[in-house]
């Protein structure tokens, strides 16, 4: 069985759901969805939000929640389990970001610790699969834009840039998540911004507005991901500190002389 939770407005953690053992975490997506007793039925009762339960089986069309009732698979958002992407290591926080699904889930190593829906680029502004690294966080950004859709949006709290322009952050003028509604970056419910900005590296010193991702302090690994792009390419930060920590490690490693020449010193 495969754990299912219903959609709230405003998005809240699945993550407990994963830690439980579920392979898949669900949430309706909509502030209700019909139930059928088979795909072909009449509508039977509506499931109200932040209902869970668990469902049997997934098919093209219509979730099974039992051996009576179908719930249908478009009114769903899936979280599933997810290896760390390159780069990461066993204790490091990173995001995981499925654009079909619209969900993010944070992790730490292997084990996720908050999950939630998100919105992503709509048509024409999707956002980039993309592995990256948070390069700086600002607790509030100004974000203008002149192109096709302009706007200037001020004070958006909780940003978090990963990539030039592209950024995890605030949307406190709508509550679409779980749907394709932003200019590209990640829109995140502001309870979710605020947790997953003082969770994620670089850590922010008490008082500080700003801080910004190096070599010594670098910051969370970002991986936007889709069905047809599973293992993206490193992107700006995390393409540019790739080496840096590469190096880093294999300084760390202790020196061992070679079996067949002595002279020969291997890391």
């Amino acid at each position: 069985m495969k754990k299912a939770l219903a959609r709230t407005a405003a998005a809240a953690l699945l993550a407990a759901v994963l830690l439980a053992g579920a392979e898949v975490a669900v949430r309706v997506f909509g502030y209700s969805a019909p139930f059928w007793t088979r795909p072909d039925a009449e509508l039977g009762w509506r499931l109200r939000p932040n209902t869970q339960g668990w469902f049997i089986k997934e098919g093209r069309t219509f979730v099974r929640i039992n051996d009576a009732e179908w719930i249908a698979r478009a009114d769903l958002r899936v979280a599933a389990l997810a290896t760390p992407p390159p780069g990461a290591g066993p204790d490091d926080r990173w995001f995981d970001i499925d654009l079909d699904e619209q969900i993010l889930v944070a992790y730490e190593g292997e084990r996720p610790v908050y999950a939630t829906l998100v919105s992503t680029g709509k048509w024409r502004h999707e956002t980039p699969t993309a592995i990256a690294r948070v390069a700086s966080k600002l607790e509030r950004a100004h974000m203008v834009s002149d192109t096709d859709e302009p706007y200037s949006v001020a004070d958006v709290p909780w940003t978090m840039y990963y990539d030039h322009n592209f950024a995890l952050h605030t949307a406190y003028w709508h509550d679409g998540f779980g749907g394709q509604r932003s200019h590209g970056c990640i829109n995140l419910a502001p309870r979710d911004a605020r947790a997953l900005y003082h969770w994620s590296s670089p850590d922010v010193p008490p008082g500080w507005t700003a801080v910004y991702g190096d070599a010594d302090n670098p910051g969370s690994l970002i991986r936007v991901r889709s069905r047809a792009v599973p293992a993206p390419a490193l992107r700006g930060y995390a393409r540019t500190m790739q080496l840096p920590l590469a190096t880093a490690a294999l300084e760390h490693q202790p020196l061992t002389r070679g079996d067949a020449d002595p002279s020969v010193i291997r890391r």
